[in-house]
């Protein structure tokens, strides 16, 4: 079977959010083999890490199991954005991560149309993070609804949507039903809440298999956690659904964006 993470994060330095230890693009692609996935989308975050564009790239290019993602590093439209996706794809990336909660919560979520319209208009596939942040005065509901209208208004472009709302998928997976250019991702959601997450997890399954995915967050979850978590849904899908969240699905989520991509 083949094992793809659709959501890990190396970083620059090898350090993590919160003083913690992260782990560097050495570090994973090692954790990769041992655990025997054959890759993963290797997500940079602003600001976090030492997070460069081109050290970032450079980094993860001896590791063909990593897959980079840029971090979208300005939440600010006009000539900012311009400049950090133009370097983005200068360097290379095919696929941007746009993180709220670390550019900006309330900004970003206002300039979101603007900021999607962007990458989607250069060709680029969008990681959104879309857990929403709990401690601001914009509503949960609120926000994914904004974020699974802004991905609406541009149905040309790819997206993963990083997490799927946490607890609440249902914006998202309603938009993957008619898009195949559209894929969730289930990294902390299923780990960290498996009771509630499981049947809702089950049920996106039933009706569309080919949208689902799941990814480590890594270094938050290890390897041997994300597994077990396969192992317990897997029980209850049918072979090809298990085979795609296990990797397969976004390996095809890939190709659409760029058949060079692993």
């Amino acid at each position: 079977m083949l094992l793809l993470d659709s959501c890990a994060h190396p970083t620059c330095d090898g350090q993590w959010t919160q003083g913690r230890t992260g782990v560097t693009h050495a570090e994973l692609a090692a954790d990769l083999e041992a655990h025997h996935l054959q890759g993963a989308l290797a997500i940079g975050l602003p600001d976090v890490g030492s997070y460069d564009h081109r050290v970032f790239m450079d980094l993860c290019a001896p590791h063909r199991s990593l897959i980079p993602v840029a971090a979208m590093t300005t939440h600010h439209s006009g000539p900012a954005l311009d400049a950090d996706l133009d370097e983005i794809q200068a360097c290379g990336y095919r696929i941007v991560k746009i993180h709220p909660r670390l550019l900006g919560y309330e900004h970003t979520m206002a300039a979101l149309p603007t900021l999607i319209g962007e990458c989607v208009a250069r060709g680029l596939g969008v990681a959104l993070c879309t857990y929403p942040e709990y401690k601001s005065d914009l509503d949960p509901d609120e926000a994914r609804r904004q974020m699974a209208e802004a991905i609406a208004a541009h149905p040309e472009g790819h997206f993963i949507t990083m997490h799927s709302g946490m607890l609440d998928p249902a914006p998202f997976a309603a938009l993957a039903i008619d898009n195949p250019r559209i894929l969730l991702d289930f990294s902390m959601s299923l780990t960290k809440y498996p009771d509630q997450m499981r049947s809702t997890v089950i049920e996106i399954a039933g009706r569309n298999p080919r949208a689902i995915s799941l990814g480590s967050d890594g270094p938050e979850w290890s390897y041997t956690q994300v597994r077990e978590a396969l192992d317990d849904v897997s029980a209850d899908l049918e072979p090809t659904a298990a085979e795609g969240f296990a990797g397969m699905n976004l390996r095809t989520w890939l190709a659409r964006i760029d058949a060079g991509l692993p």
